[in-house]
Order: C-alpha cells, then sequence, then structure tokens
C-alpha cells in the first residue's frame, strides 16, 4: 500500500511540476517580443507644423506601448525653452515609410501625450491588436515655436 501511496505522490508532484512550467512559460511577459531596443529621433518645427518624429517606422512585435523619451529641447532662434512642450501620439502603419495614421482597435485609439525635456511617456497604442506592423510617433506642437526635439524610442516597452 506504501508503494502505491508513493507512486500516487509521485505523479501528483510531475503533473504540479509541469503545470508551474506551464503557466510561467505563457505568462505575458515570457511571451512578449519585444522590439525595446532605444533609437534615437529629432525633428524640428517653426510655430506650426506636424509630422512624425523617427524618419522611418519600426516593426512592433508586440501589444506593448510605445516608449518615448525626450532628451533635449533647444531653440531654433532666439528665446526661451522653459516651458516648451509637444503633443505626441503613437501611430501605426503597414510598412516602414509608408503612411502611418492613429489605429483603431475595438472602438479605442491611441491617446495623445504632452512631452517636454526630461519627460519618459509608454504610449497606449492598438497597433498590434489590429494587425498593423510598424509604429512611429506622430508631433504637433503644444506650446512654443521654432524649437528642436530629441530624445529615444521604442515601438515595444517591457
Amino acid at each position: 500500500m506504501n508503494r502505491k501511496k508513493e507512486k500516487i505522490i509521485k505523479r501528483v508532484a510531475a503533473v504540479c511540476s509541469a503545470l508551474a512550467i506551464g503557466v510561467v512559460s505563457l505568462s505575458p511577459g515570457a511571451m512578449a517580443a519585444g522590439n525595446i531596443k532605444d533609437s534615437d529621433w529629432k525633428f524640428s518645427f517653426a510655430v506650426s507644423g506636424t509630422g512624425l518624429a523617427a524618419k522611418e517606422g519600426r516593426e512592433k512585435l508586440d501589444d506593448t506601448s510605445v516608449y518615448m523619451k525626450c532628451t533635449g529641447v533647444r531653440p531654433l532662434q532666439s528665446g526661451s525653452i522653459s516651458g516648451v512642450s509637444f503633443r505626441a501620439t503613437a501611430y501605426g502603419g503597414d510598412s516602414a515609410t509608408g503612411s502611418f495614421s492613429n489605429i483603431g482597435y475595438n472602438g479605442k485609439k491611441s491617446p495623445t501625450y504632452s512631452m517636454y525635456n526630461g519627460k519618459v511617456q509608454y504610449m497606449t497604442n492598438y497597433i498590434h491588436e489590429a494587425g498593423k506592423r510598424y509604429a512611429n510617433i506622430f508631433y504637433q506642437p503644444e506650446n512654443g515655436g521654432y524649437l528642436e526635439f530629441s530624445g529615444k524610442w521604442s515601438p515595444d516597452s517591457v
């Protein structure tokens, strides 16, 4: 009778171990492929104007946020840079150099964030969920003029 109990206990332990390994391998952090390497971006604008922060979009591999960090601002003409900012929105597209737009999914679209020197932002988006393969960041002036902003970004985050 003791041997039967030992066999049952060993089998239960083996099944529990297999389930634990399966749960860990399916956890969201383990599944995220993540294109998380930072790339530089830089753009400038006068008083108005819009565009894409990066010269080319980058492949988006998972459902995580787009990461953006503003590391610098400088005036292109004399004037103060105190309190200047721009608006940024995660945009998606089908290719690195094609057109990009605010991609909707299940009635939701990417929100717009106010960015300024020193700010780090994890940008909610629905690019990957909607089946688009590339991300970029659309910018538009918020206040100030004749400025150059720079920083780092990645299409996926940790």
